[in-house]
């Protein structure tokens, strides 16, 4: 019998709301590593974000279309069936 994969690596655990206010309390003044440490969110993560580093907003690839051309190809897509 083959065994179950048991996944090793957690990322992403942290909430986008714990994420905001570790950046707002490094804009009140605290340092980047105290408020990583608080709002138990990554130390590099917050750090690229906070020098500006990071040239996107979401995880994962960059999509080849933006949301208002998905939008025009869905309704193209359901027009022709």
């Amino acid at each position: 019998m083959p065994r179950t994969y048991k996944k090793k690596d957690v990322r992403y655990n942290y909430s986008s709301d714990d994420f905001k206010l570790a950046l707002e309390l490094v804009a009140s003044g605290a340092s980047v590593r105290e408020a990583a440490s608080r709002k138990h969110v990554p130390y590099t993560t917050l750090n690229s974000h906070v020098n500006n580093l990071v040239k996107y907003d979401t995880i994962g690839r960059p999509t080849k279309f933006n949301k208002d051309e998905e939008d025009c190809l869905e309704q193209v897509t359901l027009v022709l069936q």
